[in-house]
């Protein structure tokens, strides 16, 4: 799979701070080079840079249309010209710059913008409605749809998943809805069941539409962010059966950093989990047919590697492509996992298949949940057997298909509520020990500087004794004065005349 790693600017209050994340010398488009900073507990162990390798390094300098035509414009024309179904999606810690890149600014557009323009040029032939910073993408697609003109109807779903459960934007205030299994080109895909779907007219309206059901998404300030993102934003497109999902995941962060509580800290919890499981689908993804695949884990890896976009029985050609977004400046500890994630993807290739799917061994819910699923589904069977015969099963499975869904969401949502809870306390554990050795080490550190200081007073009044004791016994001795007989000299002067 494609990985894109862009660098966002240094913010004003760390300008002149070291980077410890900087562009290669010798291969700057697809090379970086991780130093630890100085002032890392970690480089008094190990110091060595390492050098880390992508399909594009999109430098602080770029645009977002640079993105847009480095990143996001080739899988809008598989997806046009070819029928592909696409997926893109940006990663990395909080506030390093997600939701800019996806969804722009009030000044400028972001690459979900510039795709519903390219995408209506492509279909429609349209002309006006240039998203704010997208001039440049204007002359390469006037090229491109001189060669390519694909008619059809576009429409576009927005939801949010937040706290494991999806919910839909465009229509807020809705009850949670729920992953549905089906079969797409000869393999299970998997979708959100229930999105209203807007067809797609015009980019100043849709764009439009899109900003005010962002407003609609979990969003509160922190101390790492003003804006951060409490939830996973997934916007889909639809033309000819096919589909181009991009995905705005919400940023990872370490409590101590975003001094988050209660609520907040719950939400912390869920994200990381989450981001954990996509990070253990893309490893296993490293090598693929090995064992059984941790898909299950959340509802995000669930939705994100399903057969669409994974399985290598289909006959076309995936197109799956990560955004990675660092601020080379801040939360190196977070940025350094963020870059396993992204090291790991880019060492996945397209149509990888998956093996069975799985919960991890690090997921307490795997065993649990397979057990309810067994049950709810044996009940259900024992039940139409009784009251029907055995000939009706299958209508009273198809009956009774809702409430085991209901069952089996709430099961595990509830082990999930519980990993995020198992999670969270660990982080909490683990900063609390980080912060006990800093503090022994400070502890340390005053004690040898309060010994040297000791040592250096009782060298000096040793020192100062032995001075006193010198100038003592030099006061103690007596000069002798010398007599000089003046007549023998000027006697002797005589004779010399």
């Amino acid at each position: 799979m494609d990985t894109f790693l862009r660098l966002r600017p240094p913010l004003a209050s760390h300008t002149g701070e070291v980077p410890f994340l900087r562009v290669s010398s010798d291969k700057p488009e697809t090379t970086v080079t991780l130093q630890t900073p100085l002032s890392h507990s970690r480089s008094r162990a190990s110091n060595d840079a390492q050098v880390l390798q992508f399909s594009r390094v999109l430098q602080d300098t770029c645009t977002q249309a640079d993105v847009f035509l480095t990143a996001i414009l080739p899988k809008v024309l598989a997806f046009v010209q070819d029928g592909t179904d696409g997926l893109v999606f940006a990663m990395g810690v909080t506030g390093s710059g997600k939701s800019y890149t996806m969804f722009g600014d009030d000044g400028i557009a972001g690459i979900v913008q510039m795709t519903i323009w390219a995408l209506l040029k492509l279909t429609r032939s349209l002309s006006d409605d240039i998203p704010a910073g997208g001039e440049a993408l204007v002359d390469r697609l006037e090229a491109i749809q001189k060669n390519t003109l694909v008619h059809g109807a576009i429409t576009m779903t927005l939801a949010e998943l937040y706290n494991e459960k999806f919910w839909d934007l465009l229509h807020p205030g809705t009850a949670p809805l729920s992953l549905k299994r089906s079969r797409h080109a000869g393999v299970e895909a998997c979708q959100i069941a229930g999105l209203d779907h807007l067809p797609i007219r015009s980019t100043s309206e849709t764009c439009h539409t899109v900003q005010q059901a962002c407003l609609n998404r979990r969003e509160y300030a922190t101390q790492a962010n003003n804006t951060s993102s409490r939830s996973h934003a997934i916007l889909t497109f639809h033309l000819n059966g096919h589909a181009l999902t991009l995905v705005d995941l919400a940023g990872s962060e370490r409590q101590k950093q975003a001094g988050t509580h209660g609520a907040r800290l719950g939400e912390a919890g869920r994200i990381n989990l989450s981001l954990m499981a996509v990070g253990q689908c893309l490893e296993a993804l490293k090598v693929p047919g090995e064992g059984r695949f941790p898909a299950r884990q959340s509802k995000l890896t669930e939705l994100l590697f399903d057969g669409r976009f994974w399985s290598s029985s289909s006959t076309a050609i995936k197109k799956v492509a990560m955004l990675m977004c660092i601020d080379p400046t801040r939360f190196y500890d977070e940025n350094v996992q963020m870059l396993k994630y992204a090291t790991d993807a880019n060492q996945v290739r397209a149509n990888s298949r998956l093996g069975r799917p799985k919960l991890s061994n690090h997921a307490i819910q795997g065993k649990e949940l397979e057990l309810v699923e067994r049950l709810c589904r044996s009940t259900s069977q024992q039940e139409s057997t009784r009251s029907r015969g055995q000939s009706s099963f299958e209508i009273r499975q198809d009956s009774d298909g809702e409430e085991v869904d209901q069952t089996l969401d709430y099961w595990r949502d509830l082990a999930t509520h519980l990993l995020a809870e198992r999670v969270t306390v660990e982080n909490q554990i683990r900063e609390e020990l980080m912060d006990e050795a800093e503090r022994m080490m400070a502890a340390m550190e005053r004690r040898h500087r309060q010994e040297l200081a000791e040592l250096r007073d009782m060298y000096e009044k040793q020192m100062d004794a032995k001075v006193d004791l010198l100038e003592a016994s030099t006061a103690s001795l007596t000069l002798q004065p010398v007599q000089i007989n003046t007549l023998d000299m000027k006697g002797e002067h005589r004779i010399k005349r």
